[in-house]
């Protein structure tokens, strides 16, 4: 099935990770899943069939950690910026070279599947401070749990936040569930952000349509439209639920089909998710 509305110009893709040859793809120890045959010429044909002029590259909890590999991508691949994985080592002087590079974000994993260290609130706000003179954005990958866990360490920070999968919540669990509504309380923050992805990986209604998940993730995209970001999660690691994986990957086409379904053929609100409201989180000037 081919995409069935026109892609914007400039459209970004969010989340994904790369795996190129070298160092880059060393196993970190106690990772939840191996690095994946995800190098950057395959990202580029994906994103050609979809469309992606853009990508904001995520750094992976699977590899050792090894920025000199992900500045080297950056900068070998000039229409990506770069989110950087939290380490308890970063310094001032890292911070600033990833930022030169192009990283222009922090991720911190709370998620239970990702099997990392939980970090203490001490930690994670000295590491949100020393990001913070650069403006980059603060990203969390947290299930449910976890959302109702955090939601205050999330509500205090001054700067941009931006809630993973949207938090891995399950349609199965209704509109009701709390941690939707605190997720949705949350968006009404203006430095509160969302990524729309990973619908597909709750849905029990399976590929293309993902119809359990429409309401979710439309009551999601709603509660803060000017703070919506969307990614495919390519290479798909852990796919599909990551408590229990083993299924093939989704069809790019079809997750970019269901983010059309999401906005009901709204361009307007389809170019701000995928152009506008990157390019404002990311600091990006558009294109006169």
């Amino acid at each position: 099935m081919p995409i069935l509305f026109p892609i914007p110009r400039g459209a970004w893709d969010t989340h994904f990770h790369v795996f190129e040859s070298g160092t880059h793809t060393k196993a970190a120890p106690g990772a939840a899943y191996a690095p994946m045959d995800a190098p950057v010429g395959k990202l580029d044909a994906m994103h050609q069939r979809i469309g992606i002029a853009n990508g904001l590259v995520v750094q992976s909890t699977a590899a050792a950690a090894d920025n000199d590999a992900l500045i080297k991508l950056l900068a070998e691949n000039p229409r990506l910026k770069g989110v950087a994985r939290f380490t308890p080592d970063i310094d001032d002087r890292e911070v600033a070279r990833l930022h030169a590079a192009g990283v222009r974000g922090i991720r911190f994993s709370f998620a239970s599947f990702m099997k990392q260290p939980r970090v203490e609130r001490a930690v994670f706000d000295r590491a949100v401070a020393r990001v913070a003179p650069f403006g980059w954005h603060v990203k969390v990958h947290v299930e449910g749990p976890d959302l109702i866990e955090l939601a205050d360490w999330f509500r205090s920070l001054k700067l941009p936040l931006v809630i993973d999968h949207a938090a891995h919540l399950r349609p199965a669990a209704g509109l009701d569930q709390p941690a939707l509504k605190l997720l949705l309380e949350l968006l009404q923050r203006e430095h509160c952000w969302v990524l729309m992805c990973n619908f597909d990986r709750w849905s029990t209604n399976g590929a293309p349509h993902h119809a359990d998940s429409l309401p979710m993730a439309r009551r999601v995209l709603h509660a803060a439209p000017d703070r919506a970001i969307w990614g495919t999660d390519w290479p798909h690691p852990i796919y599909r639920n990551p408590h229990q994986p083993g299924e093939p990957p989704p069809n790019p086409v079809d997750l970019m089909n269901f983010l059309g379904e999401v906005v009901e053929g709204d361009s307007a609100l389809l170019e701000k998710i995928l152009v506008k409201n990157p390019g404002v989180l990311l600091g990006i000037k558009p294109r006169a």
